[in-house]
């Protein structure tokens, strides 16, 4: 299970890399499509806020969390056993996964409603918007099963996922 959350992780990191790699090709093409040839890329400003935009927020979430790199503060957390801090790291992980699982649940039924309907966006070209809107529940979905997996791991004080500062003496 930790080969395949490592797998997930890495590929949400990537997909995420990947969505910031093509905005920056995208919006240099406009741009210089725009000041040398004076015809800009069509369709730049929509793709770049429908698509690459959410993939960017949503997809690699999973990814921070992986790493422990999603802000945190420890004011009197640190106080406690290291045991105690991994059982309260765990509790975090529950009460926010609750909290993504409930984002995958709005964000499934809105996709599920925009895509029966077929939206779309009208700017330089039409351009349909309901895939997108399925970025949100998959990279939350992901977060909220990440979380719970790691909560549970951490409720057993393994520290295969507790924060380099968190582990236990």
């Amino acid at each position: 299970m930790v080969r395949l959350s490592r797998w997930l992780a890495t590929t949400s990191g990537v997909l995420g890399g990947l969505a910031v790699i093509l905005m920056m090709i995208l919006i240099n093409l406009d741009v210089f499509g725009s000041n040398l040839f004076q015809k800009p890329l069509k369709g730049t400003l929509e793709i770049v806020s429908t698509y690459l935009m959410v993939a960017v927020a949503f997809l690699p979430l999973m990814k921070v969390e992986y790493e422990n790199a999603h802000v945190s503060v420890d004011l009197l957390v640190r106080f406690f056993r290291p045991s105690t801090r991994l059982r309260l790291i765990a509790f975090s992980c529950l009460i926010t996964a609750l909290f993504f699982a409930a984002m995958t649940y709005a964000g499934w039924n809105i996709a599920i409603k925009k895509f029966n309907i077929g939206e779309y966006a009208m700017g330089a070209r039409f351009l349909p918007v309901w895939p997108a809107r399925f970025m949100v529940p998959l990279g939350a979905g992901t977060m909220a099963i990440f979380l719970v997996y790691k909560s549970w791991r951490l409720m057993l004080l393994d520290t295969a996922f507790a924060p380099d500062d968190e582990m236990p003496e």
